[in-house]
This record gives C-alpha cells, sequence and structure tokens, in this order.
C-alpha cells in the first residue's frame, strides 16, 4: 500500500496505471474466468459472496486462460473485489 501510494502520486503513473491508483474501479464487462467444472463466471458472481472475493480477488488469471493470463482478477473485477476507494475518501473539490 506504501508502494502504491507513492507511486500513485506521480502523473505519469497514474495516466498509464489508473487502475492501480485506484482510479478505474469499473469491472470489465467482457472478463471471464474459467473455474472448476468448466464453467466461465463474470465478475458480478464474484461479488455475490464474500467467501469467493476471498477466494478469487488475490489471484491472477492462469497462465492457461487464451485470453487475460497472468491478470491480476482484482484488476478486471475492481468494482466486485471491492476495491474501489470509498466515496468518502475521495477528495472534494472546492469551487
Amino acid at each position: 500500500e506504501k508502494k502504491r501510494s507513492k507511486n500513485c502520486s506521480i502523473q505519469n503513473v497514474i495516466d498509464n496505471c489508473p487502475q492501480a491508483c485506484r482510479l478505474c474501479c469499473d469491472d470489465d464487462e467482457d472478463f471471464r474466468l474459467e473455474i472448476k467444472g468448466g464453467d466461465f463466471i463474470q465478475c458480478e458472481w464474484i461479488s455475490q459472496k464474500k467467501a469467493r472475493q476471498k477466494k478469487y480477488c488475490g489471484k491472477k488469471v492462469g497462465k492457461k486462460a487464451a485470453e487475460n493470463a497472468g491478470a491480476l482478477i482484482t484488476n478486471k473485477c475492481g468494482e466486485s473485489c471491492g476495491r474501489c476507494a470509498a466515496p468518502s475518501s475521495m477528495p472534494t473539490i472546492v469551487v
């Protein structure tokens, strides 16, 4: 967290890594993850149970996957994994 916070204060990092800086919190609607039994699930399925979030959100997509191999599931399912910063912690813009 400390490293992320430091790096995300650099504009170039913010521009190129918005998900890592928790600026993009939407789920990737095109993302599908193959689970045991060969079923493919979407991010919303993960969000339905805390146990699923705990099991999948910290992991990477398997190397055998046709697409997204090695991607962090949290980066693909930011909202469903609870990765977004809470609205109260977002900066307030005063005009």
